[in-house]
């Protein structure tokens, strides 16, 4: 291929990828008991929040207590969204589709570079490969999540093509790569161990490629930079340096066993032994191993273990969302098998088994539409209805309190501490019942195992002191495991 039609190639794989984005965006959009079902409580925090920063003025879910339960980027562009659109910002359909269109731009432009990438340190045929993974159920389904996975996409395909592709020169050159190390690590306050993998990865290899080493430096600079940033904000607004939602999930772990063969499972495993297997038999053979070979296939192998391991930690609230950051890592990878079979077969083998895999992994992905994720957010969904029809309730708490919140249109208190300072750290100290005296909060709405008996809660004075009222969920709603929702009413003088 000459220039314009390797440009062609990459343009083309990333508009695929943003029109099944669209296609899916406008399916859920059409489809809200659908669409309730396949977006996380926690999509509906990040909109309560902004709303709340905007109206307020500080990061607040319930009006009051502060949180740093978020992910920077992703909030102060919701909140920059809530101020164009104004209360249209807690109309989640809206949102979803506002989020989601432009997460498609994102999935599509990241496809972009990745090919890129692919084209410029592997082979064009490898490029062919990268729109499987982008097509894949798992990264479609995080596209529409309204999380912040697509920005963390992005900002993992800007990070391995500047460090891998040239042309950053110069003084501002420099200061780009350092930006962007910055803007990327306020993705995900984990995001950093990418560009500093990656740095090791071209470190290995300064000889043969010093100045890709050059860039990895200046990228990682950054990204530890805007880890800095991250806890600064985080110490700003909560006085710890870590996030409340980090430190709340990291404590239900803690009594937990360290998963990592849990976690390291599928791919992980699977690439695992593609790598010990390989090397050894590369080693026995006198030649490199393909996969150590280049600092691009390097670095996505050590990002892929090295997430493997630092999510084992948090063997408790880990989201489906957090897949978001081996895509990047996985698609370098699977372009670097692209080339492999072009080398051994060639280049119109390898690009027909691409666009055969990527239809193969389209095709679980579309028929995935009429899969509930968390079916139990019908009930959430319906129980939100109910309160937003109750004149004699403003406040309440819950332990899923996103849809809660944002549909019903009421002050609802998040009590597991995701995005509650104050409940976090009632939690810590075993006084979450003395909380709710102190907020005056009389009534709950959540599951029955929330109240009773549930991880977040151990504190038995609730479950004596807060007594079913009704159901506010519909009785033919989808099963949950902890049962439907209920309204708890406080008993006075109860203690």
């Amino acid at each position: 291929m000459d220039a314009t039609q390797r440009a062609a190639q990459a343009w083309g794989c990333g508009a695929a990828v943003t029109a099944a984005v669209l296609a899916r965006t406008a399916y859920l959009a059409s489809e809200p008991t659908r669409a309730i079902t396949g977006t996380p409580d926690d999509a509906f925090y990040y909109l309560r929040l902004a709303n709340n920063f905007v109206r307020l003025g500080h990061w607040t879910f319930d009006g009051e207590s502060a949180t740093s339960g978020f992910h920077l980027l992703h909030g102060y562009l919701l909140a920059l969204a809530n101020l164009v659109l104004g209360d249209r910002g807690l109309e989640w359909i809206t949102m979803l589709v506002v989020v989601s269109v432009f997460a498609s731009l994102c999935f599509g432009l990241a496809t972009v570079l990745l090919v890129r990438v692919a084209q410029h340190r592997l082979s064009v045929a490898a490029g062919w490969w990268v729109p499987a993974v982008m097509l894949s159920p798992i990264a479609l389904g995080v596209s529409t999540m309204m999380m912040e996975s697509h920005l963390v996409v992005l900002a993992g395909a800007a990070v391995v093509y500047a460090t891998a592709v040239g042309g950053w020169t110069g003084r501002w050159g420099r200061v780009g790569l350092v930006g962007l190390g910055v803007i990327a690590a306020t993705t995900r306050i984990d995001f950093a161990l990418l560009p500093v993998v990656a740095w090791l990865a071209h470190q290995l290899h300064a000889r043969t490629d010093p100045e890709g080493a050059r860039r990895a430096l200046l990228v990682a600079i950054g990204a530890v930079a805007g880890f800095v940033v991250t806890v600064g904000h985080t110490f700003v607004v909560s006085g710890t340096p870590l996030p409340t939602s980090v430190t709340t999930k990291l404590t239900w772990s803690a009594a937990r066993p360290i998963a990592f063969f849990q976690l390291l499972q599928a791919f992980d495993l699977a690439l695992l032994a593609l790598v010990l297997v390989a090397a050894i038999s590369a080693l026995r053979q006198g030649r490199e191993f393909w996969l150590t070979s280049e600092p691009v296939t390097l670095g996505s192998v050590l990002a892929m273990l090295g997430y493997a391991a630092f999510y084992a930690t948090a063997t408790a609230g880990a989201g489906l969302w957090y897949v978001a950051s081996l895509v990047v890592p996985i698609a370098v990878i699977l372009a670097s098998v692209g080339k492999q079979v072009a080398d051994r077969w060639s280049a119109r083998a390898a690009a027909a088994v691409a666009v055969v895999a990527s239809l193969g992994c389209l095709t679980p992905g579309v028929a995935g539409l009429q899969t509930m994720t968390w079916p139990w957010h019908v009930s959430l969904l319906h129980a939100a209805q109910s309160l937003r029809d109750d004149s004699s309730i403003e406040h309440l708490g819950a332990w899923n309190a996103g849809i809660l919140s944002v549909i019903s249109g009421k002050t609802v208190t998040n009590l597991d501490g995701l995005v509650d300072d104050r409940a976090a750290r009632a939690a810590s100290g075993q006084a979450k019942f003395d909380y709710l005296r102190e907020r005056g909060i009389d009534d709950l709405a959540d599951a029955a195992h929330h109240v009773n008996d549930g991880v977040t809660n151990a504190d038995t004075p609730i479950a004596r002191c807060y007594l079913p009222v009704r159901m506010l969920s519909a009785a033919d709603d989808p099963p949950s495991s902890n049962g439907p929702v209920w309204l708890f009413t406080y008993q006075p003088g109860c203690s």
